[in-house]
């Protein structure tokens, strides 16, 4: 067994150190006299945490699975490039063959789409001379308005 002023010494060593924390934080020293409400603080407290490292879980999950589908994604977005450039070469090609189509017909056949376009245009010179008679007869037929 120890002596009585050994025990004493022991004890005021480490609770030195301890009153003197508790005396600057008072806020400390009031939740430790009230067991109650410490001990609700410590169950939100540990909410609060529990809540931010099942964040940092998903967190890490998400980086990880997008780092996991990145080289599929950089081959499919590969695959289409390619396809795009294919696909412009193809409709390149085709506008070229159906230009050459075109040119060529219209050098077989240029007087008679040049006749048509003529017949059109005299077409719609009538209609346009009709359309007017029909207004000027229409304002001139309208009382007059004060």
């Amino acid at each position: 067994m120890m002596p009585q002023f050994l025990n004493k010494n022991i004890q005021q060593a480490f609770w030195s150190p301890v009153e003197t924390w508790l005396t600057a934080h008072p806020t400390v020293n009031w939740l430790i006299a009230h067991p109650t409400l410490l001990a609700l603080v410590g169950l939100i407290t540990l909410l609060f945490l529990a809540g931010l490292i099942s964040a940092l879980a998903r967190l890490t999950e998400n980086l990880w699975l997008r780092f996991l589908q990145l080289p599929f994604r950089l081959v499919w977005g590969l695959v289409q490039m390619i396809s795009a450039g294919v696909q412009r070469i193809t409709t390149r090609t085709s506008q070229s063959s159906l230009e050459g189509a075109i040119s060529s017909e219209n050098e077989r056949s240029p007087q008679p789409d040049l006749q048509h376009l003529l017949t059109r245009l005299e077409d719609v010179q009538k209609e346009e001379a009709e359309i007017m008679q029909q207004i000027k007869a229409l304002i001139h037929n309208q009382p007059n308005r004060p």
